[in-house]
């Protein structure tokens, strides 16, 4: 029985010394999270966590080359040597040359809940040891290098086209979970929606009102996502009005065509917000022009007309 209980104590203790070993990261008074992701077809950014004792702030950046700065002719951008980049090989270092250039799309102070909530999320990622996650044969995607600081430690790692089924993926969901609960600016949020079509969240559809009924699509719609997606059309009412914001929509397979088209043809008051890339979608669904609008000012005034 001693000898049980001895072991059962060394269990406990071990245990216990190592939720204290996963916490220890986060349980200095100051520490800096430093996030960049570079995705294959849209801008690179940087999502900086910081923690300076009681107060907690995020900050969201686009990073551009010389040659896309020269493009966007934007003067508010800010001008960074190449390796204030976490990004270090060869390939981005010729074609980003000496110089990067950095556009914050939002400051902002975190809420103390909602920073708990996202330092709770992570008691068991490590930051000050965590090793990269590599993936070989994957051709695009997105790589992301995260830099974790404080007064004692400072560590980079790196993770490839991290999966669901990857304990990294957490990582992953709490950073956005934080920055979409903390930033208020259009420009940060349908940057972060886009970025967001790099992992697999599922079907990224959210509502946004009840009444009227309103779902604001995001990124695009895949084979891959059709049961949520069935799922969402066949819970759709018929006899009341319905939004579709696609104003932020990158786009869909034609496969879904046919159940957007049937589900207009039984409900004539669908409305449908559209954007630079989707305006062409929606027309080829079939969708009326007296049921198509670009801002909300024009939707109101459209939904007036069914009363």
């Amino acid at each position: 029985m001693k000898t049980f209980i001895i072991i059962l104590i060394s269990i406990l203790l071990t245990y216990v010394d190592c939720k204290s070993q996963q916490t220890s990261a986060f349980d200095n008074d100051n520490f800096t999270l430093t996030v960049e992701f570079f995705p294959s077809f849209i801008p690179p950014s940087r999502l900086i966590i910081q923690k300076k004792k009681e107060k907690n702030r995020l900050v969201i950046s686009n990073l551009y080359s010389k040659k896309r700065y020269n493009l966007l002719n934007d003067k508010k951008l800010t001008i960074e040597p190449f390796d204030s980049c976490l990004i270090k090989n060869n390939l981005s270092k010729r074609f980003y040359g000496d110089t990067i250039f950095r556009k914050k799309l939002e400051e902002a102070s975190v809420a103390k809940d909602v920073f708990k909530q996202f330092i709770d999320s992570l008691t068991n990622i490590n930051f000050s040891t965590h090793r990269s996650l590599y993936k070989e044969g994957v051709v695009d995607g997105i790589t992301i290098y995260i830099r974790f600081r404080t007064d004692t430690s400072d560590h980079i790692f790196s993770l490839r086209c991290p999966d669901r089924e990857d304990k990294e993926f957490i990582i992953i969901k709490s950073i956005f979970t934080l920055f979409e609960q903390s930033c208020k600016s259009a420009s940060a949020l349908n940057y972060l929606e886009h970025l967001k079509g790099y992992f697999d969240f599922g079907l990224q559809v959210k509502q946004i009102s009840q009444n009227p009924l309103e779902y604001r699509f995001c990124n695009a719609i895949s084979s891959g996502e059709k049961n949520e997606f069935y799922q969402l059309m066949n819970s759709l009412p018929l006899d009341k009005p319905v939004i579709f914001d696609f104003s932020n929509f990158r786009g869909m397979g034609t496969m879904f065509y046919t159940d957007f088209k049937e589900f207009i043809d039984k409900n004539p008051h669908v409305f449908w917000i559209a954007g630079e890339y989707s305006l062409r979608q929606i027309t080829a669904i079939g969708v009326a022009k007296n049921r198509i609008v670009t801002t909300r000012k024009e939707l109101q005034s459209a939904l007036k007309k069914i009363h």
